[in-house]
């Protein structure tokens, strides 16, 4: 293509190595698919990339209303969800949103794979207070009453003082130690 367009190209000589899983892919693998299964097997690889990418691009627009309703708050690197708003979301909005939301508090370095991303939707959807979940890069997910909160675990005993806790519209305070 470049040459027909009259373009100059580099040559990248790790290209020709298969020390690299993606030529391994490449000069091998797709190669062995295509003889077996018929030719065409990266055409419609890229043609499902394409419509996949096009299915993400929707779920982003579908799932921002979350960050704005209420049903997430994403304060520095932490999250809070309202579950029973995500509840009522269809499954594949409620985990796109998951995942964009860690993200977000990650700094993009944790992805939620298919299985964190179960156990997280999960504990939001089933779980009871009191479970947690430990993911990766310093965060872990539990579950608060009806909130699902993310972020760096909470280590028990940090609290020095008693926390001041007003139950409702009774009277007086009620002081409970934390840890």
């Amino acid at each position: 293509y470049a040459k027909h367009q009259g373009i100059c190209w580099l040559d990248d000589p790790s290209n020709d190595s298969d020390a690299y899983r993606r030529n391994r892919l490449r000069h091998h693998l797709i190669p062995r698919i295509e003889s077996e299964y018929g030719p065409g097997f990266s055409a419609n690889l890229a043609s499902l990339a394409t419509e996949a990418a096009g299915y993400a691009a929707m779920l982003d627009r579908e799932s921002e209303d979350g960050f704005n309703d209420g049903t997430l708050e994403i304060a520095g690197q932490n999250l809070r969800a309202d579950c029973s708003r995500l509840e009522k979301l269809p499954a594949v909005v409620r985990r796109h949103l998951l995942r964009r939301a860690v993200e977000r508090i990650s700094d993009g370095k944790l992805l939620l794979s298919g299985r964190q991303l179960a156990s997280v939707d999960r504990l939001a959807v089933e779980g009871a207070s009191g479970q947690c979940l430990d993911l990766s890069a310093g965060l872990a997910a539990w579950r608060e009453f009806e909130m699902l909160r993310i972020g760096a675990p909470v280590k028990q005993g940090t609290l020095q003082e008693d926390v001041c806790i007003e139950l409702g519209e009774s009277p007086g305070k009620t002081r409970v130690k934390y840890g």
